[in-house]
């Protein structure tokens, strides 16, 4: 894997689904392959996928090398070339080879039988005459442009006539063995050096239609074939591009510009433009589809590119946003901006590329590109997307209309903004410019050790919520920092509620029993910085926070079987216990009482006042509240 590889497979891999059986991708600059990845469940992801109907544009590149040698006429009707053709609508005579290559000829659409099978096709061909022997025409042929498969399975069948050639055999003898793409072929002539993908737990799929959609390619030969458009070709002649590349389609609304004008021959659309990326004049693209596939090729003259790329069906992604999104990024990588709406982030501002600590979090801004991305970082490094893409707009990155983030530098000093309808206010400061007085060895005794609440109310929310327990972890990015990390409260949610970097010096002096929040910024990037006082009764360890009492947790008493005892008001103090065995069935619970189970890491996994099924716990907390 090349160095724009990697930086590309993180964008890759998140715009599909992780449990994708299979997607890959190729880009093609100059002739050459800049880029191409794969992955998925399937093992055989790096094979090849059935692109559907991308075979249409083969298909029309074996009809135009007929075209050259003159034995075929565009304009002429099918039935000519095809005397067993026939179709019980008379209209069908007028049908030319034109209006199968543009989807102008009225034809009913698709033989769906043998369309998609898992094994190669038989008597065909015999099967397309009865199929439209019994069929009508929806159109008069020329009359407008709908998308048609039964067009191209014509022309396949001009071609074999013409030839004397089973179909797929010509494909590879004329059109991709001379361009060396070895791995593109049709069911019928499979090469079977190139392992091929298919939806994990399903069969191979090959369709039957060949000439309509039947290639399966790997996405490194698609560029190759989609090169033949750009530079000097092996396989098909500059006129034959030319009429291939420009509009075909017959206007319905009359003056009224709609979709289907942009067929080329074989193309989707010969003109394709795009909201966010300048792409430049004559941009080619071409779909498909099948049981198991979506596929785009795209050819891109402005930049001398090819782009391929194909997926399994349970992707969850769009694989045309995809590439071309790869694309932006890859020639932005080339020091060329191709989005319309975006600037590439300036070079200089790669120093605000890094970790920033916030109120109760850290949050890790990248830079790819003319993006930035923002992942929430925990105290054990951990990251997960927090803004996944923000296009960089004049040095703002919008994570939604109104909302966005930017860089400020002050006294030398990076900090992170966050932008509201123009206005910003501080986030954060850089991490690496964030600096502690060193922790003596009193204070890293903490680090290890575990704090539980004990004066939860009945009704008390925000303590059961967010401030359950509180876990001391040392910190590698900060050795002279204090790590706090306060518990979740859902176990479907693991990440901590909060994590803070404390520090025992306050104003500079240095505290034997307390600890705060190391933060001094405006606005709400450093409210709620809490102070932890630490005191010992009996030999045990408490800590008071933010109105809370927290003990140690090794200094608690085993749970058996301890009834709730009658309600005092001496202290609030909960009967909190720890587990030392599996807890199968919950103690009964007295009217206006509450009953919170804790794992291991202090997360509340079972509370009376909100849950309705409890799920037993091997080890973890247990309070009688």
């Amino acid at each position: 894997m090349n160095q724009l590889e990697e930086r590309l497979q993180p964008l890759f891999r998140k715009r599909f689904n992780p449990e994708v059986s299979s997607v890959s991708y190729a880009i093609m600059v100059g002739g050459e392959i800049i880029a191409k990845d794969s992955f998925g469940k399937n093992e055989k992801h790096a094979g090849t996928y059935n692109i559907g109907s991308i075979s249409k544009v083969y298909t029309t590149v074996a009809v135009m090398q007929l075209v050259e040698k003159g034995l075929v006429d565009l304009d002429t009707p099918v039935c000519e070339y095809l005397p067993k053709f026939k179709m019980a609508d008379e209209r069908y005579k007028k049908i030319t080879v034109r209006h199968c290559l543009n989807h102008a000829s009225g034809l009913p659409g698709s033989q769906f039988r043998m369309l998609s099978e898992t094994t190669p096709r038989r008597h065909y061909y015999e099967d397309v005459y009865r199929y439209l022997e019994h069929a009508v025409l929806h159109n008069d042929p020329g009359l407008f442009c709908v998308y048609c498969n039964d067009g191209f399975t014509l022309a396949e069948m001009v071609v074999s006539a013409l030839t004397g050639e089973e179909f797929s055999a010509y494909c590879r003898d004329h059109i991709t063995e001379p361009i060396g793409a070895s791995s593109t072929r049709q069911p019928t002539c499979k090469n079977t050096d190139y392992p091929h993908t298919a939806i994990v737990g399903h069969p191979d799929e090959d369709m039957g239609a060949e000439g309509a959609g039947g290639l399966r390619t790997t996405m490194e030969d698609l560029c190759k074939f989609g090169q033949q458009f750009l530079g000097e070709s092996a396989i098909i002649s500059e006129a034959s591009k030319a009429e291939m590349g420009k509009r075909q389609g017959i206007p319905f609304f009359g003056d009224f510009f709609e979709e289907s004008l942009l067929y080329g021959l074989g193309w989707d659309c010969v003109e394709y433009t795009h909201s966010e990326y300048d792409l430049g004049e004559h941009v080619l693209v071409k779909g498909g589809g099948t049981v198991q596939f979506g596929s785009r090729l795209i050819v891109i003259p402005k930049y001398d590119a090819v782009l391929a790329i194909s997926a399994t069906v349970d992707c969850k992604g769009g694989v045309e946003d995809t590439v071309l999104a790869l694309f932006a990024r890859a020639m932005a990588d080339r020091g060329v901006n191709i989005y319309k709406n975006y600037e590439t982030i300036p070079e200089d501002w790669k120093r605000f590329e890094g970790v920033y600590v916030t109120a109760g979090k850290m949050l890790e801004a990248k830079f790819d590109g003319a993006f930035a991305s923002v992942n929430m970082v925990s105290l054990d490094g951990k990251s997960v997307p927090a803004y996944p893409e923000m296009g960089n707009c004049k040095g703002e990155f919008a994570v939604q209309p109104g909302h966005g983030i930017t860089f400020r530098t002050l006294n030398g000093v990076d900090y992170l903004m966050g932008v509201t309808h123009g206005v910003p206010a501080t986030l954060g400061i850089k991490a690496e410019q964030l600096t502690f007085e060193a922790l003596p060895e009193s204070w890293k005794q903490l680090f290890g050790k575990k704090y539980i609440i004990r004066n939860l109310l009945v009704d008390d929310l925000i303590g059961a919520q967010v401030y359950n327990g509180v876990n001391f972890v040392p910190v590698e990015r900060f050795p002279d920092a204090v790590g706090v990390s306060i518990a979740s409260a859902q176990l479907e949610h693991p990440a901590p509620a909060m994590e803070y970097l404390m520090t025992p010096y306050v104003n500079g002096e240095l505290r034997e029993n307390v600890i705060v929040g190391k933060l001094q910024l405006p606005y709400m990037a450093s409210r709620d910085q809490i102070s932890m006082w630490f005191y010992e009764e009996n030999g045990v360890s408490y800590m008071e926070a933010s109105g809370y009492t927290y003990q140690e947790v090794s200094t608690l008493e085993a749970y058996e079987g301890q009834a709730f005892a009658e309600v005092t008001e001496v202290d609030g103090i909960n009967q909190t216990y720890v587990l030392g065995e599996k807890l199968e069935t919950l103690p009964e619970i007295p009217e206006g009482r509450r009953l919170v189970i804790f794992n291991d890491t202090l997360s509340i996994v079972y509370d009376s006042l909100f849950s309705k099924e409890y799920k037993p716990v091997e080890t973890g907390y247990i309070a009688l509240i």
